[in-house]
């Protein structure tokens, strides 16, 4: 899938992700085929250990890794990062978005702030990302 995890890195260009997202398809097609018709079993392994393990580590921290976020000057107090965030994490004040510690870094509030206003440090130059099929009306809680 096309990165987007730009607290560590840029995002890929849109010829990289137009061609991930091309192979993504196909491959969940071939998968979900595969699972369907039973010639695909999913089976623990080891990696799915190693993969418990990390995800522990992280759960432990993820919650105030939004310690970190801030609203540059651009933002123009428009809430798509207070109603976009699905962990309800962002509450305005003083017209900024101010984080509230749950966060699942999930970045929407970052690639979706029409703005590019919601920064870390990390963030300053890089890109943003949203599929060519989701908007942010499309993620937005009602």
């Amino acid at each position: 899938m096309p990165g987007n995890y730009i607290k560590i890195y840029e995002v890929d260009s849109k010829k990289q992700e137009s061609v991930k997202l091309d192979k993504a398809e196909k491959l969940i097609k071939n998968i979900s085929s595969g699972i369907l018709s039973g010639v695909i079993v999913v089976k623990p392994d080891k990696l799915g250990l190693i993969a418990k393990l990390i995800n522990n580590f992280w759960q432990k921290r993820v919650n105030k890794s939004d310690k970190s976020f801030f609203a540059a000057d651009s933002c123009n107090s428009c809430l798509i990062c207070e109603r976009i965030c699905p962990a309800d994490n962002i509450r305005m004040a003083d017209k900024k978005p101010e984080w509230l510690h749950r966060c699942q870094e999930c970045l929407a509030c970052m690639h979706y702030c029409p703005m590019t206003a919601i920064q870390t440090k990390n963030t300053l130059n890089r890109g943003r990302y949203h599929h060519p099929e989701v908007s942010a009306n499309d993620m937005i809680r009602r």
